[in-house]
């Protein structure tokens, strides 16, 4: 597949084999990008199709288009993964949003945790989200997904306990449980997978023993202890094998 220019659009961009560039959108590519009419360029609805795109006209705010051809959008992996995790210190929280994207997730839920250092305000919570799925938006143009992961609003591990989500469902805990690929390897192929990993210090004893109960199978990414961020992305990368590169 030639290397074109990529965008993700909203479904209602595309209209009766048109599609309208605005916002953003319009301003990477014509601003930006530098495109002219009669250029091409690839457009993603979200949903899993890549639209072939001729440029037609570009005005002051907006740019219109001719679909001339369109496919399954590939890079999404076999199962929908979440990945479930304490938000870290700083930068690290953008930076996990960026390599899990790049690495498959389905879904990324922000999680609250007794050890979760970073706090959010319930009044920044929308914005704040508005700005991480912005991220991850970044993120899929450019490893060329197919579609892009939801980032869901902060919940607490209590509200997630409360209502487990279908499929299987796997815990990182420090020196517990059995190793990943044993666990993999004991499942049935599942639905979807959610992966939980805490904050740095871990989960809480308690907290183990809830997740236990609720029917998360507790898992070992080895016998060294790793930060928040690269346990992510060592079970996102193993799920990534397991399922798509064996």
């Amino acid at each position: 597949m030639k290397d074109l220019p990529r965008v993700f659009l909203p479904p209602d961009a595309f209209v009766d084999g048109k599609v309208t560039l605005d916002g953003e959108a319009f301003h990477h590519l014509c601003r930006v990008l530098r495109l002219k009419e009669g250029d091409r360029l690839y457009a993603l609805d979200g949903q899993g199709q890549l639209a072939h795109v001729t440029l037609d006209a570009i005005a002051k705010a907006q740019a219109t288009g001719t679909v001339t051809g369109s496919e399954p959008a590939l890079g999404e992996p076999p199962i929908p993964i979440t990945l479930a995790a304490a938000i870290p210190k700083g930068e690290r929280w953008e930076w996990i949003l960026q390599k899990a994207t790049e690495l498959g997730v389905s879904r990324i839920l922000p999680l609250m945790t007794s050890r979760t250092v970073v706090q959010i305000d319930p009044k920044k919570a929308a914005d704040k989200q508005t700005r991480w799925q912005k991220i991850v938006i970044e993120a899929a143009e450019q490893c060329e997904r197919g579609r892009i992961p939801e980032v869901m609003a902060p919940m607490s591990l209590g509200s997630f306990v409360a209502s487990p989500p279908p499929g299987l469902t796997l815990a990182c805990l420090e020196r517990a449980g059995s190793s990943l690929f044993a666990a993999l390897e004991a499942a049935p192929r599942p639905e979807g997978i959610t992966v939980l990993v805490g904050p740095e210090g871990g989960f809480t004893p308690q907290e183990a023993d809830q997740l236990l109960a609720m029917g998360a199978r507790g898992v070992s990414l080895g016998t060294r202890i790793l930060r928040a961020e690269t346990a992510s992305l060592a079970i996102l990368t193993m799920l990534a094998y397991h399922y798509e590169l064996r």
